[in-house]
Parts: C-alpha cells; sequence; structure tokens
C-alpha cells in the first residue's frame, strides 16, 4: 500500500496536481518511520508544499531533507527551495547560507542557475552588491 501510494503521488506531481500530490504523500507518511521515510515522499512534500504556497510545511521538510539525506542527489534542491523561502521571509543571511550549501553540492546546471539566482537576490538585499554581481555573472556564464 504505502508504494502504491507513493507511485499515485509521483504521478499526481508529474500532471501538477499539487494539491493531490501532497495530500498522497502525507498520506504515506504513517507507514514509514522518521528515518526510513522514502526520500523522493520527503521531497515530494518539499515541493507540492512550495508550490501550494504552505510554506512552513515546505520548509520542514526540506529541513527533515537535508538532515536525513546529506548526500542524496536532489539535497541541492531541498537546500534551494529552504533556500527561496527564507528569501520570502526576508532572512537574507539565513537564505544566502542555504544557498551557499546548495551550491557546495554541485547541483545541475538548471538547479545551478536557480541557485545562483536566489545567491545574487539575497546577496543584494544584504548590500554585498559585489558578490550581487558574482552571482549573476556565473549565472550568465551557465547560459553560454
Amino acid at each position: 500500500m504505502p508504494k502504491l501510494l507513493l507511485h499515485i503521488g509521483a504521478a499526481y506531481k508529474e500532471l501538477n496536481l499539487w494539491g493531490s500530490a501532497l495530500a498522497v504523500f502525507e498520506k504515506a507518511r504513517p507507514f514509514y518511520g522518521k528515518k526510513d521515510r522514502p526520500s523522493h515522499a520527503l521531497m515530494g512534500v518539499v515541493e507540492c508544499a512550495y508550490k501550494l504556497k504552505e510554506f512552513d510545511k515546505a520548509e520542514k521538510a526540506a529541513r527533515t531533507f537535508v538532515v536525513s539525506h546529506p548526500s542524496h542527489g536532489k539535497v541541492a534542491e531541498a537546500y534551494l527551495f529552504l533556500g527561496k523561502i527564507l528569501l520570502m521571509r526576508k532572512d537574507h543571511k539565513k537564505a544566502l547560507e542555504s544557498l551557499n550549501a546548495a551550491l557546495a553540492k554541485r547541483p545541475d546546471g538548471a538547479t545551478r542557475l536557480e541557485v545562483l539566482s536566489a545567491k545574487a537576490r539575497a546577496s543584494n538585499a544584504l548590500g554585498d552588491y559585489a558578490a550581487a554581481i558574482s552571482s549573476l555573472e556565473s549565472a550568465i556564464a551557465l547560459l553560454n
């Protein structure tokens, strides 16, 4: 039953049915302990909650993901979601820490571009214009 729920959640997510996907991922939660919760289910909660603007839920899931799956291939994305939430909340210093953690995980091109863009916004908000420009230049270099 729990594996079926995870497949259904993933299918809803692919169809951009964020609310339905989130409900299914959360319905699967009781079948797993805190330590053995599948990474894709937890990341599904992060993404779906973020898309639904349920930022507290997305933040909690992202923090859980980075702690419980530090070497997972999607950990950079979890740090990115966390950084974007912190940026939105105007906690620019913590956002920058999260975005630097995302870059340290060597994300792929699209994720890296998004991290660098968010990092530029955080640096700019903190008044570090040189760092903001550097992040934007790095982002532009990815496009070439």
